[in-house]
């Protein structure tokens, strides 16, 4: 034991590693193809998933062939650039709409067009919505 252990009451405890969510009953099949489902319909690269979340490209691909599970942290960070819940990337629960797969993909197509494509899609988004009923309108 060094003096400076001494003085501190003892040597620093030693963190256990990180547990892989062993707590939760899951299929690492089904989260491997949630992965690659969810990578695939953003029309993301794993280069590109690598810069939003630091989580390497193969430790990705690992992940997405059921080779390997992710870490807590990698679930969250994978859950947040993918607008969903960890418990979805888990377990299957609480999937994602329609419309917030929809608004994944927008958001995704936005960062992979220009900004003049972008204003042109927006454009077209109101037009089409300038063309439907409002909420209150009766509609024969």
């Amino acid at each position: 034991m060094t003096r400076v252990e001494e003085a501190a009451g003892g040597p620093p405890e030693m963190e256990e590693p990180e547990e892989l969510c062993e707590e939760v009953v899951w299929s690492q099949r089904d989260l491997a193809s949630r992965l690659r489902e969810l990578r695939r319909y953003t029309g993301a690269s794993r280069r590109r998933i690598a810069l939003m979340t630091g989580i390497n490209p193969a430790t990705q691909r690992r992940y997405e062939s059921g080779k390997s599970l992710p870490t807590r942290e990698h679930l969250v960070r994978l859950s947040e650039v993918y607008c969903t819940s960890v418990f979805f990337l888990v377990r299957g629960e609480n999937p994602p709409s329609g419309l917030d797969l929809a608004a994944l993909r927008l958001a995704w197509t936005r960062i992979q067009i220009t900004p003049r494509q972008a204003t042109m899609v927006l454009r077209l988004i109101d037009g089409i919505l300038s063309q439907l009923p409002s909420p209150g309108d009766v509609v024969n």
